[in-house]
């Protein structure tokens, strides 16, 4: 896969693994948040 931007594959990831839409294996909530403060 050729993604062009870092918010593409982002996306592409998240359709990957919560296909049917993000929910919490915990609690199965269905609010996330994307984490802005982690130098990787």
């Amino acid at each position: 896969m050729d993604f062009r931007t870092e918010a593409n594959c982002e996306k592409y990831l998240m359709k990957m693994r919560w296909s049917d839409g993000f929910c919490c294996p915990n609690c199965d909530n269905d609010t996330f948040y994307k984490i802005q403060t982690r130098n990787l």
